[in-house]
């Protein structure tokens, strides 16, 4: 989970962990908020009604905790409950 929110991906090579940066999910965040106006016209919704954005990682299976650096994690069996 902390390599998806930082934006860290872990893989193996010859017995070595390998880190890869990528966007992390609290770069997504940011720039959706700071880009709701232009993204509204793009995709065509009111960004005005937008008052609250937030990050969410959903996992198939259930994750050990419920958050980590503002951005909720459910399962993906936990949808229905938002």
């Amino acid at each position: 989970m902390k390599g998806i929110v930082f934006g860290k991906e872990y893989s193996n090579k010859d017995g070595k962990v390998i880190e890869t940066d990528k966007p992390s999910v609290i770069k997504k965040v940011d720039y959706v908020k700071q880009n709701i106006v232009n993204l509204g016209v793009k995709y065509d919704f009111d960004s005005d009604l937008i008052t609250e954005f937030e990050g969410l990682v959903i996992t198939i299976d259930y994750p050990r905790i419920s958050g980590f650096n503002e951005i909720k994690m459910l399962s993906i069996n936990q949808i229905s409950g938002l």
